[in-house]
């Protein structure tokens, strides 16, 4: 565990808070890694699937394909126009 990193097992109950990220007491570079890859996930042919914990964090994260979509815009149009 690298020492410059927040952890779980590094914190005490409710150390971290809203606040505290919101202030730069706490920046991203002192957070450990989640093992999840940063990007843009889903898409006009694919649904994202994350996997979150119960203290909200993401723990994975990917795409699955979908299908049975039709690719062409619907139209709408007003009744009696």
């Amino acid at each position: 565990m690298a020492l410059n990193r927040i952890t779980v097992d590094s914190l005490a109950a409710n150390a971290v808070t809203n606040v505290a990220i919101a202030n730069g007491t706490i920046e991203s570079v002192d957070l450990a890694d989640s093992g999840v890859v940063s990007g843009v996930y889903g898409g006009a042919s694919q649904a994202a699937v994350l996997t979150i914990d119960t203290k909200g964090r993401v723990t994975s994260a990917s795409n699955v394909q979908v299908s049975g979509i039709d690719a062409h815009p619907f139209v709408f149009t007003a009744l009696g126009t």
